[in-house]
């Protein structure tokens, strides 16, 4: 199972009140996708990557720096995103919001770092040696700036 595949088949179990429609609908998939700490996810796959496939680490990180640098805003503006949804839409104050998304997070970021620490080393090898970074930081489901723009469009902001 490609690294991709395993991230979004993980946050799809896992509803928390965010979405409006399904884990099938993209946004609500991405906005899911959006509460998982990709840092210590990262901090996973790169540790096993030092220690099985070495020489492919420099590549490895320049990556995932470049898919950060390029996402983290607007991670960051959808993060906020849920909890206004969850004040709003459910009534939690703001600190019952940021507590339950602090906890969809550490119940996502824990599942899939266990995941990663599973990886078979032979499904390992591709992903440090540019796998993960084509196919999984490379996809559109984990370009947070397009999912920002989509609900943008959607509620009719700039």
């Amino acid at each position: 199972m490609t690294t991709l595949k395993l991230i979004t088949a993980f946050a799809s179990l896992f509803s928390f009140g965010v979405a409006v429609a399904g884990p099938s609908d993209p946004v609500s998939l991405g906005m899911q996708l959006a509460q998982i700490d990709y840092e210590a996810v990262h901090v996973v796959l790169v540790e096993r990557c030092k220690l099985n496939s070495p020489s492919t680490v420099p590549a490895l990180v320049a990556a995932i720096e470049n898919w950060k640098s390029k996402n983290d805003p607007a991670l960051q503006q959808l993060r906020f995103l849920s909890k206004n949804n969850l004040v709003k839409k459910l009534g939690l104050s703001e600190l019952d919001a940021s507590a339950q998304l602090a906890r969809t997070s550490e119940f996502l970021t824990a599942g899939l770092k266990g995941q990663f620490e599973h990886v078979p080393d032979s499904e390992l090898k591709a992903a440090c040696s540019g796998q993960y970074a084509a196919q999984t930081l490379g996809s559109p489901e984990l370009d947070f700036n397009a999912l920002l723009v989509k609900i943008q469009a959607a509620n009719g902001s700039p």
